[in-house]
């Protein structure tokens, strides 16, 4: 525990190189992944005294699955003869998979990647919005 964040890492001589800890946990609304424990204790530390200012966002990407799933519905037939014909498959195989692909990105409305960067540190922080909101049991 640090604070009030749970902390899981994992460990072990032979299977990672030294200074190597991976770690993730939930913390300010995020979930991190890190190197070390350590390093997910830094994250999000206040501005300190000696000037250095918080970290701000830059985005890298940003992608809309609602938009993208209407585009691929609006085109849906075309797509799917233009893929069987390209890879050589049947129709009904690229339809199934088209749809499994459709049905995978309903609850998502948007994903984006942004970084931020630090004094020894750097974040590619990947922000999912879902079409409802998640309600915890």
């Amino acid at each position: 525990m640090q604070d009030q964040v749970e902390v899981r890492h994992l460990t072990g001589e032979k299977a990672f190189p030294p200074g190597l800890e991976p770690a993730f946990a939930f913390k300010s609304g995020y979930l991190l992944v890190a190197s070390s424990p350590e390093a997910i204790r830094t994250f999000h530390k206040a501005a300190s005294p000696g000037g250095v200012q918080p970290m701000s966002e830059v985005p890298l990407l940003r992608l809309s699955l609602t938009r993208l799933r209407q585009f691929f519905k609006d085109r849906r037939e075309s797509l799917i003869s233009y893929i069987a014909e390209k890879g050589k498959l049947p129709i009904a195989e690229v339809d199934r998979k088209l749809k499994n692909v459709l049905d995978s990105i309903e609850l998502l409305d948007r994903v984006e990647l942004t970084q931020q960067t630090a004094p020894e540190q750097h974040s590619l922080i990947l922000h999912v919005r879902t079409t409802q909101p998640l309600r915890r049991p």
